[in-house]
C-alpha cells in the first residue's frame, strides 16, 4: 500500500471504528493506530507484541476490514471460543459499515451452518475448530469449506500456537467395532489399578528433600554458573530434537495427505450407501497402518513408507470396492452385507454374511442373524430349516458376547466396593444394561425359532418383518437404547419378528372382479339367465378358474367366464374377454364393463353393448353416491390391485390418449430427476385425503357440505379424473409410511373434522398426515443407513407439495360448495410457508403424534 494513501484509509477506519465500536465516545489511540500501520505496510507475515489493554481487538478488526476490502478472506484465530464471540459481536457493525459479513465457527454444529459460516468475509474461531472443519472437509469430504481461499490468518496470542505450547490437539473420533473386544481386557486392568488407588500412607508431604526427581545431570551441580552451562547444552539438545519433530511432523502430513488422496477417489467412484460402508474401513485400515509403520516413521524413512503407503492403500480400496476386509474384520462383511440387505439384495447380502460366518464363526452372531432373515426373505430351498439352524448358531454366538459382559461385569464388582449409601457405579450399570440388552436379542432369536417351528409343522410358508433395533426395548428406557446403538455399531441395524404368510386373497379378486355386478342389483348374477365365474390366464397361457357363482334361478341357459388378461405385449393395459358356453368371444374394448355387457348381451349390436357398459357405469356411481360407506372397499379397488395383481386394471378406453398423458408426466419426472441426481427418488404414495376417510365422514352427519363436495370428486368415474386428486409422495424406502396409513385414530379424527366442514383444520390435519413418519419422528432415522442428503431433500421439497396439494382441492372444489374462502387458502399458505406443520406446539400437529 502506498504511503499516500495510508493516511486515507486509516482516518476511514477510525471515523467508522468511532461512529460503531465506541459509540462516539472515543477514538483509536496512538499504538492501535501504529500497530496497525506496521500490519498494513507490510507483504508478509508480521509479529506485534501489544500489552494488556491496549485495544489489539481493535487492531485486529481494523487490519481484518482493509484485507476484506481488498478481496482477500480473512480467518481471525483467537485462543478462547468465549473471546472470538465476543470481539466478533462487538466489531459485527464495524463490518457492516463497509458492507462486510462476520460470524463465528465455534458455535456451528451442523455442516451446513458451517458452510454458511466459511462464506463470509471475516470469520473468527479458535485454532482447533479450524483444524476440525480442514479435517472434515479434506478428510470426511463434507460440504464445509469448499471454496474460501487462505488468503489471509491473523492470530490473537501467537505465543499459545508455538511448539513448547501448541497444545491444541483436534480429534475426529469415529468407532471402530472390533476394538470393543479390548474392553474386558481394559476391565482387568481398570479393575487392578483402582485397588491400589486406596492404597496411602496417610501423610502429605509438604518438602521433596531428594534428587532423584532430578535430571542426572543436574544432581552434582555445586553452582548456580555450572546448572546455567548444563541448562544451555541441553536446548540445543532440545532445539535438535524439536527439529526433528518437525520432519516427523511433515512426513506425517505427506502421508494423511496420499491417503486423503484414496479417499477422494473412493467418493468419486461409489455411491453413498457404499460410501458408508467403505470409508470407515479405510480409515480403521489406515489407523492399523501408521501403527505398525511407527518405527519406520520415527526414522523418517519417507520413500520407503511413501511407496509402501501407496501399494498397500491400492490394495486395500481393490479389496474393499470387491466387498472384502483388508483387515480380515468379520464387521467389515457385515457392512458390507448390509448395503446389499438395502437393496434386498438377498444372494450378495447372504454371500457376505455367510463369509463373517466363515471368518470367525464364534464371534459372528449378527452375522448369522441377518444370513436367517436373508433366507426367509429369499424363500428358496428348505429356508425354515436353514434360517431356523443360523438362529441357533446365533444365540451360540451371543453367548461369547454374554460371558464377555459377565466377565467385565464381574471385576468390576470386586474392583469397586459398596459405598456407604450402596450405590451402584455407572461403570457397572453400563455392564448390567449390555447383559440386559443381550437377553433381549437372545429372546427375539428365540421366539423366531419357535415360529419357524410352527410353520413348518402347518406346511405353510413363513414372512419376515423387520423393524429397527432400537424398537427392542422402550423409548424411555435412555440406558438401554445407547446399549441398542452399540449393537447397531457392530452391523445389527433391524430386528426381525417371523410370522406365517397369508395365503393369496383370492375371494377378494372375486369379489372385485364381480364387484360392479354386486353394486348394479344387490347381486348381477339374479339378472343373469346364466351361470357365471372368473377365470385368469396364467404366465403359460392356461386360463385358471378362480371361482365359479351359480344362480339360484332355475332357468339358466349359458355359462358365461370373465376372463382377464394381465398386462402384455399385445395387451399394455391389460384386457378383459368372455367365454360363453366355453367358447372365447374376444372384446373390443376390453374393459370390465364392456366385458359384462358383452356377456349380458352376446348376440347384441356394438352400439347395444356400449349403451349397456355405459349404463353399469352410471348404476354404479348412483349407488356410490347414495350410499358410499357401504362401498368403502371398492373405493379402494386401486390399493386392491396392487396387492392382488400387481398390475393395472384401469379402463382401456381411448389408450392412445392416456398414454400421451402418463409420457408427459414420464418425461417431467426424468426432468426433475436429472436436475438433482443421486439425491432423491420417489414414487406415488396415496392420494390424500384418502377416499375412504372422505367417505367415512358421511358416519359423522349427512348434512356436511365439505363431505359431500370432497366425496363428488373423489368418486368422479369419468376419463382421467383420479389423474386430477392430488398425490402425496414418499421416498422409495418410505413408501406407505404415512400417518393416514398407519394410525386408526387419525383416520377418525380427519373423517370427523371433513364432517365439521372445518376446511382449515381439514387440510391441515390431510398435510401433517401426508408428512412421512421420519418428518414427525426424525429422531428414529438418525443412524439409518438412508442417505441423509436424501431425507434433508425431500423435507426441503415438502412445502411445494403441501401447498400444490392445497390448491388442487381448492380449485376443484371452488364449484361446488361455497365453503372454500380465499381468507382459508391464504392461511393455509401462511401455515406452510412459516412449516407450521413442524412445530411441536401447533394443535393440529400435537393431535396426530397423540394419536400415533
Amino acid at each position: 500500500m502506498r504511503r499516500e494513501d495510508l493516511q486515507e484509509v486509516l482516518a476511514v477506519l477510525c471515523n467508522a471504528v468511532h461512529h460503531t465500536i465506541a459509540g462516539g465516545k472515543w477514538w483509536p489511540r496512538g499504538t492501535q493506530m501504529a500497530g496497525w500501520c506496521f500490519l498494513a505496510l507490510t507483504d508478509n507475515g508480521k509479529l506485534l507484541q501489544m500489552g494488556t489493554g491496549e485495544g489489539k481487538s481493535v487492531v485486529v478488526a481494523m487490519f481484518a476490514a482493509l484485507r476484506a476490502l481488498r478481496g482477500e478472506k480473512v480467518d481471525v484465530v483467537s485462543s478462547s471460543s468465549v473471546l472470538c464471540q465476543r470481539d466478533a459481536e462487538e466489531c459485527a457493525d464495524f463490518f457492516s459499515y463497509f458492507g462486510l459479513t462476520v460470524d463465528t465457527n465455534t458455535n456451528k454444529t451442523k455442516n451446513t451452518d458451517r458452510k454458511k459460516c466459511y462464506q463470509k468475509d471475516i470469520v473468527y474461531g479458535t485454532v482447533e475448530t479450524y483444524a476440525a472443519d480442514h479435517l472434515r472437509q479434506i478428510f470426511e469430504m463434507k460440504d464445509v469449506r469448499p471454496v474460501r481461499r487462505y488468503d489471509c490468518i491473523i492470530i490473537d496470542e501467537v505465543d499459545l500456537m508455538l511448539l513448547d505450547q501448541g497444545i491444541q490437539v483436534t480429534y475426529l473420533s469415529s468407532p471402530m467395532v472390533s476394538m470393543q473386544h479390548l474392553n474386558i481386557i481394559l476391565t482387568m486392568i481398570w479393575g487392578h489399578v483402582y485397588q491400589y488407588g486406596f492404597l496411602t500412607t496417610g501423610y502429605q508431604t509438604f518438602i521433596i528433600i531428594s534428587t532423584d526427581h532430578l535430571q542426572e545431570c543436574y544432581r552434582t551441580v555445586s553452582s548456580l554458573e555450572e546448572a546455567k552451562n548444563i541448562r544451555d547444552s541441553l536446548a540445543v539438545e532440545k532445539i535438535q530434537d524439536m527439529q526433528n519433530d518437525i520432519d516427523e511432523m511433515k512426513l506425517r502430513e505427506d502421508l494423511f495427505s496420499e491417503y486423503c488422496k484414496t479417499l477422494q477417489e473412493i467418493y468419486n467412484s461409489t455411491d453413498e450407501d457404499e460410501q458408508k460402508a467403505i470409508v470407515p474401513i479405510m480409515n480403521e485400515f489406515w489407523g492399523i497402518w501408521l501403527l505398525t509403520k511407527t518405527e519406520e516413521i520415527n526414522q523418517l524413512k519417507r520413500t520407503e513408507l511413501e511407496d509402501s503407503l501407496r501399494a498397500d492403500l491400492a490394495l486395500a480400496k481393490q479389496q474393499s470396492e470387491s466387498q472384502s476386509s483388508p483387515s480380515s474384520s468379520i464387521y467389515h462383511y457385515i457392512k458390507f452385507g448390509n448395503v446389499a440387505l438395502k437393496d434386498n439384495n438377498w444372494d450378495l447380502s447372504i454371500k457376505l454374511f455367510q463369509k463373517a460366518m466363515n471368518q470367525d464363526a464364534s464371534w459372528a452372531a449378527i452375522a448369522f442373524y441377518n444370513h436367517a432373515y436373508c433366507m426367509v426373505m429369499q424363500q428358496t430351498g428348505d429356508y425354515l430349516t436353514k434360517a431356523k439352524d443360523d438362529l441357533k448358531k446365533a444365540q451360540d454366538s451371543l453367548k461369547y458376547f454374554s460371558e464377555e459382559c459377565m466377565a467385565g461385569l464381574s471385576f468390576i464388582k470386586m474392583s469397586s466396593p459398596k459405598s456407604a449409601e450402596d450405590k451402584t457405579s455407572s461403570l457397572e450399570k453400563q455392564f448390567t444394561n449390555k447383559c440386559n440388552m443381550l437377553g433381549f436379542l437372545d429372546k427375539n432369536m428365540s421366539d423366531a425359532i419357535k415360529k419357524l417351528d410352527e410353520i413348518k409343522g402347518k406346511g405353510r410358508d413363513a414372512h419376515a418383518k423387520k423393524a429397527p433395533v432400537f424398537t427392542l426395548v422402550s423409548e424411555s428406557e435412555q440406558e438401554l437404547q445407547m446399549e441398542a446403538f452399540n449393537l447397531y455399531d457392530r452391523g445389527l441395524h433391524y430386528i426381525f419378528t417371523v410370522e406365517e404368510e397369508p395365503r393369496f386373497p383370492w375371494e377378494a379378486l372375486v369379489v372385485f372382479l364381480l364387484g360392479v355386478a354386486q353394486i348394479v342389483g344387490g347381486a348381477l348374477l339374479t339378472a343373469f339367465t346364466f351361470g357365471a365365474l372368473a377365470q385368469v390366464e396364467d404366465k403359460d397361457g392356461k386360463l385358471t378358474k378362480m371361482q365359479e357363482m351359480n344362480p339360484s334361478t332355475d332357468d339358466a341357459s349359458q355359462t358365461v367366464t370373465l376372463i382377464y388378461r394381465p398386462k402384455s405385449d399385445q395387451h399394455p393395459e391389460g384386457h378383459y374377454d368372455v367365454q360363453i358356453n366355453n367358447k372365447i368371444v374376444s372384446v373390443e374394448k376390453g374393459d370390465v364393463y364392456n366385458a359384462m355387457a358383452h356377456g349380458m348381451k352376446p348376440d347384441a349390436s356394438k352400439e347395444d353393448i356400449a349403451s349397456a357398459a355405459d349404463n353399469l357405469r352410471t348404476k354404479e356411481a348412483e349407488a356410490l353416491e347414495k350410499k358410499p360407506t357401504h362401498f368403502e372397499s371398492f373405493i379402494q379397488r386401486d390399493a386392491w390391485i396392487k396387492e392382488v395383481m400387481k398390475g393395472s386394471w384401469k379402463i382401456a378406453e381411448e389408450v392412445e390418449k392416456k398414454n400421451k398423458i402418463l409420457n408427459a408426466i414420464k418425461k417431467k419426472s426424468e426432468e426433475v430427476t436429472d436436475q438433482s441426481q443421486g439425491t432423491t427418488q420417489i414414487i406415488n404414495g396415496v392420494k390424500q385425503p384418502p377416499k375412504h376417510i372422505i367417505s367415512a365422514s358421511e358416519n359423522f352427519t349427512t348434512e356436511s357440505k365439505l363431505s359431500k363436495a370432497m366425496f363428488e370428486v373423489a368418486a368422479d368415474s369419468s376419463d382421467h379424473a383420479q389423474c386430477k386428486l392430488p398425490v402425496v409422495y414418499a421416498l422409495y424406502e418410505r413408501n406407505n409410511k404415512f400417518p393416514t396409513a398407519e394410525s386408526p385414530e387419525l383416520k377418525r379424527l380427519l373423517a370427523e373434522t371433513i364432517s365439521k366442514d372445518d376446511v382449515e383444520g381439514t387440510f391441515k390435519l390431510t398435510i401433517i398426515g401426508a408428512m412421512p413418519t421420519f418428518m414427525l419422528e426424525r429422531k428414529h432415522f438418525l443412524n439409518e443407513d438412508m442417505s441423509q442428503t436424501r431425507l434433508d431433500t425431500f423435507e426441503h421439497s415438502f412445502p411445494e407439495r403441501a401447498k400444490e396439494l392445497v390448491n388442487t382441492w381448492f380449485k376443484l372444489l371452488e364449484s361446488k360448495t361455497d365453503l372454500m374462502k380465499p381468507e382459508t387458502k391464504q392461511t393455509l399458505e401462511n401455515w406452510i410457508n412459516g412449516k407450521g406443520y413442524l412445530d411441536p406446539n401447533d394443535s393440529y400437529r400435537k393431535q396426530i403424534t397423540s394419536s400415533m
